[in-house]
């Protein structure tokens, strides 16, 4: 583990002097037979592949209109296990001089009336509920039998979840600042008002992606298929723009307080961490 991120970052020092200033790596989830949640609106059914890949697209669209590189782990319906998500995302970053990592689902549950969009930061110490979902977005559901794993058969002990927690640890505050600042986007903006968009929070839980990725990263869950008020909102593709215009807007922000433009943003970013609503366990 160590020796990788080690190895990561000699190739990522040496490769600096013409590296890409700055990438996003954009992770839609899920794709193939490997259909994430399934809702049914109208009779029809919406792949939770299929949201987050337009989603993706979109925000892959605006970052590069504001001359920011950006690009998916996959570009089409297609499976892409998430061992091979990682390792293509820190070949990337490898080449620039930094980068981030957005990896996009869609939520579901049980409960019909849970609503609202989330967005997780990696930590090896999470909450029951924060390990369900893990297990959901990891590929291990046990609520569909036949559905293929995202994630190769691969398991990880203690032990190797403290050394993973501690060669992550360097990236954790960053995450958070990123976390918090796309919460700000996608939650105050006038659209999300007018739609009384329900902020659930910066969460932590066991995301396979953002443990072996090498750099700051958030997945973001920006609504529940499994409620019918959010399938409206993400199957529409005015909300799917709106979505990733506030992605991008966060990134934006976030990146502009990383790249020494503190002095000028530190009071609203000071006001922004004061407010960000970061769960608990």
């Amino acid at each position: 583990m160590f020796l990788t991120a080690a190895l990561t970052f000699l190739a990522t020092a040496a490769a600096n002097a013409g590296a890409t200033p700055f990438t996003v790596i954009l992770d839609p989830g899920h794709g193939g037979d490997d259909t994430g949640a399934i809702a049914n609106a109208g009779g029809k059914r919406i792949f939770e592949k299929d949201v987050t890949l337009a989603i993706a697209r979109q925000t892959q669209l605006i970052l590069k209109s504001r001359g920011i590189p950006a690009v998916l782990t996959r570009t089409g319906d297609h499976f892409t296990a998430l061992d091979q998500r990682t390792r293509s995302a820190n070949l990337t970053a490898a080449h620039a001089q930094s980068a981030v990592f957005v990896s996009i689902h869609a939520n579901s549950c049980d409960e019909s009336r849970s609503s609202g969009s989330e967005i997780y930061v990696f930590n090896a110490a999470t909450n029951e509920a924060s390990r369900r979902l893990a297990d959901l977005e990891n590929g291990r559901s046990t609520h569909d039998p036949g559905r293929r794993p995202a994630m190769r058969t691969q398991t990880h002990g203690t032990l190797d979840l403290i050394m993973t927690d501690l060669a992550t640890t360097a990236n954790y505050g960053e995450s958070i600042e990123l976390a918090c600042a796309v919460e700000h986007a996608v939650t105050n903006g006038v659209w999300a008002r007018t739609l009384a968009l329900r902020d659930r929070g910066v969460r932590q839980a066991l995301f396979y992606v953002l443990m072996e990725t090498h750099m700051p990263g958030i997945l973001f869950e920006p609504g529940f298929l499994s409620n019918r008020q959010d399938l409206a909102h993400l199957t529409s593709p005015t909300y799917q723009q709106h979505l990733a215009r506030s992605l991008a807007d966060g990134i934006v922000h976030w990146r502009r307080g990383q790249n020494g433009q503190r002095a000028r943003l530190s009071a609203v970013a000071k006001s922004r961490a004061q407010h960000c609503h970061i769960v608990k366990d």
